[in-house]
């Protein structure tokens, strides 16, 4: 009888574990479609500077994993991994030290969140080809084509 509660008890334990799983999953496939739906939204219509900079402001507070207000080059290449489904870097991406060395203005060797959004912000600058204050879905798509050029 002892024996077929321990069973029993090691069965749902499984089954929860499954659940929790099962509904994590849903959660990151959930936020995935959420993310896809966005990206074609502005595939087709023009990204303001403002919905960039909030963009900018939303992936350095997932960046930072500590939530001490500043990312290291440790949690950067954290944060691209779990970008990258497949686990491969882009060909030509450039490491964590390089971005953050080129973003960092006072030589720390890390990013306030301040650092990270301005140099995003000269990011979109550069993007913003016609320098109209918006990326146009050819300027999206020029990036796009450029990121995927470098994808292994």
């Amino acid at each position: 009888m002892k024996r077929l509660y321990a069973q029993s008890l090691v069965i749902t334990g499984a089954l929860l574990l499954s659940a929790a799983a099962f509904a994590q999953d849903k959660d990151m496939a959930m936020e995935h479609q959420a993310k896809q739906t966005a990206m074609e939204h502005h595939q087709k219509t023009p990204m303001t500077a403002a919905e960039h900079d909030a963009y900018a402001k939303k992936r350095f507070e997932k960046m930072d994993a500590n939530h001490d207000g500043f990312v290291t080059a440790a949690e950067m290449d954290q944060s691209r991994m779990a970008m990258h489904k497949d686990g491969k870097k882009m060909k030509h991406e450039r490491s964590s030290a390089e971005v953050i060395k080129d973003m960092d203005s006072n030589g720390d060797g890390k990013l306030s969140e301040a650092e990270y959004r301005a140099g995003m912000k000269r990011m979109f600058d550069k993007l913003d080809t016609d320098k109209n204050g918006t990326l146009s879905p050819a300027e999206q798509d020029v990036a796009k084509k450029s990121m995927m050029m470098e994808h292994n």
